[in-house]
């Protein structure tokens, strides 16, 4: 919970510089890309065990930072810098990634489907961090004032439909 909340403060401080939020935007997208393009039942051989317990720890940890960090910028880009929807945000999912995670486990195994859409709305905001970047608004203007949103939901069905498209052809099957 620290960890979430000593990220939430730097990233809401570093995304005021120019083009960084854009850069958190792309990296939103690679957050994305990794889930959805991942073929499920195969996670098992993707788990990394820790030789002793010093080990242990730190693949814990750095997945701990890297999960932390992941959430936060994409509260960050969905609250727009709303200091009061960041603040409910991380009080909402705090206690839904503690207690809720076997349940959200069970269903993303059930339907994997749930995957997609989880994904398809981080590409969202992406797409919306990207434009409302300072320097990326500065150089298109307003030509694509009222645009944004179209170019948002095509982002996400072309993204959706790509990574489902890679899983389905790195399986070899039909993925539900």
């Amino acid at each position: 919970m620290l960890l979430r909340l000593f990220f939430a403060a730097i990233v809401t401080y570093l995304l005021q510089i120019p083009l960084l939020q854009a850069v958190g935007g792309a990296l939103l997208i690679w957050i994305a890309w990794k889930p959805a393009h991942d073929s499920p039942g195969n996670e098992e051989s993707k788990v990394q065990a820790g030789g002793n317990i010093w080990e242990a720890v730190r693949i814990i940890i750095i997945a701990d930072v890297v999960m932390s960090l992941a959430n936060v910028i994409t509260l960050v880009g969905v609250s727009g810098g709303n200091l009061w929807l960041l603040v409910f945000g991380l009080a909402l999912t705090i206690p839904l990634i503690i207690w809720g995670s076997t349940v959200l486990s069970a269903l993303l195994d059930r339907w994997h489907w749930l995957v997609y859409v989880g994904s398809g709305i981080l590409v969202y905001v992406a797409v919306e961090m990207f434009f409302e970047d300072r320097v990326v608004h500065g150089f298109i203007g307003d030509s694509l004032q009222g645009l944004e949103t179209v170019i948002g939901l095509v982002s996400t069905a072309v993204f959706i439909a790509l990574a489902w498209l890679w899983t389905r052809r790195s399986t070899g099957s039909t993925v539900s």
